[in-house]
């Protein structure tokens, strides 16, 4: 009997161990980790909240006029019409006539999350004028001076047998903000 109780009390201790303790301690293990894991997540959400404030705060710097030219450099939507209404407006002050717009893309992805690959939309337009090569090139300068952002990406041009006047195709890409997620808006009210 003596030697009986202590090797019980052993199989018990060894028993309970393998199945109470290990099991409570592998789970406290793996709450240990979780609570990390929310731990550093809770970090990195302060972290991202102090950047918006201090951009929030310095967007507040800014006039409402600085704004405005802001978003017309780099508008939050798409506004062809728009557009092509100021490149109208610009080529008549040279007397170029605008024929044949046409207008592609204005895709915006469907998360529209400030973490996207590329946080811009592109619309590509592609219209035609003639014009002599000066008035042309003067277009094109004014174009380049213009504050909303756009880049030709191709101009294409023949020419008339009888006089100086050319036949131009440009096509113009011009960007714009993709929706934001909790963009602030708090220095436009």
């Amino acid at each position: 009997m003596k030697l009986l109780t202590p090797l019980f009390l052993i199989i018990v201790s060894v028993a309970g161990f393998f199945l109470y303790v290990d099991p409570q301690y592998k789970e406290i293990k793996a709450l240990k980790e979780e609570e990390k894991q929310y731990v550093d997540a809770l970090n990195t959400s302060k972290q991202a909240e102090k950047i918006r404030n201090d951009l929030v705060d310095k967007q507040n710097t800014f006039s409402t006029e600085e704004l405005a030219l802001l978003d017309k450099f780099l508008p939050d939507h798409v506004d062809n019409i728009r557009l092509m209404l100021d490149i109208t407006n610009l080529a008549g002050q040279y007397g170029l006539p605008i024929k044949g717009i046409q207008v592609d893309g204005g895709q915006v992805s469907s998360s529209g999350a400030i973490f996207d690959d590329n946080p811009f939309g592109t619309l590509v337009i592609r219209f035609g004028t003639e014009a002599t090569y000066e008035q042309f090139t003067e277009f094109v300068t004014e174009l380049e001076k213009s504050l909303r952002l756009a880049d030709i990406k191709a101009v294409a041009f023949q020419a008339n047998e009888t006089d100086d006047v050319y036949q131009y195709e440009i096509t113009l890409a011009t960007y714009w903000m993709k929706e934001l997620v909790n963009k602030p808006t708090a220095a436009r009210q």
